[in-house]
C-alpha cells in the first residue's frame, strides 16, 4: 500500500523501525507487550500477504495511531477482513483518526475482493463498541472464545 495523505495525517503500512511506536500505542491499549516481542511478529506481518499495520502519522513523522487488518477465509463464512486492532495516541482522539484508519482498512479489504469486515471488541470496551456502531458496524454475533497454549 502506498502512502497516502488526509489533512496533514499520512497513512502507510508499518516497518520494523516502527517498533517502538507501535509498543507505545499497543501500551496504551493495555496489550504490555515486551518490544523485541512486537519487532518479532512486525518481521512475520510484514511478509504476510493477508495481514497489514496501517500507521497515521504526522508530519515530524511521529506515529499517532495504528490499525491491524487482515483476511480471513471461512468455509462457512466467506472472506472478509478483520480489524484486530485500533489504536490512537491518547494525545490525538476524537479528531477522526480512528474513522480515517477505518476507511484504510476498509479500502484494504476491498481490494482484496473481501466483501465485509468484521471487528472483534472486548466486552468491557464500551466506548469502542460506540464507535463502530456509529460508524455503521452492527453487533450481530455473540460468543466466547477459548484459546489453548501448542506444546512444541
Amino acid at each position: 500500500m502506498s502512502q497516502t495523505k488526509s489533512n496533514e495525517i499520512t497513512i502507510r503500512v508499518a516497518a520494523l523501525e516502527d517498533a517502538e511506536a507501535v509498543k507505545t500505542l499497543s501500551d496504551q491499549l493495555g496489550y504490555s507487550v515486551p518490544h523485541s516481542d512486537i519487532y518479532q511478529r512486525l518481521a512475520i506481518i510484514e511478509k504476510d500477504k493477508n495481514t497489514d499495520i496501517l500507521l497515521a502519522t504526522i508530519d515530524s513523522g511521529m506515529v499517532i495511531g495504528f490499525i491491524q487488518v487482515y483476511a480471513v477465509n471461512l468455509l462457512a463464512e466467506g472472506s472478509r477482513a478483520e480489524i484486530a486492532t485500533l489504536v490512537i495516541d491518547e494525545s490525538f482522539r476524537n479528531r477522526g483518526l480512528g474513522k480515517l484508519l477505518v476507511r484504510k482498512a476498509e479500502e484494504w479489504g476491498a481490494k482484496r475482493g473481501l466483501t465485509y469486515v468484521v471487528v472483534r471488541s472486548k466486552i468491557d470496551r464500551e466506548r469502542a463498541h460506540k464507535f463502530y456502531k456509529a460508524d455503521g458496524y452492527s453487533d450481530f454475533k455473540t460468543q466466547h472464545v477459548f484459546s489453548k497454549e501448542l506444546i512444541i
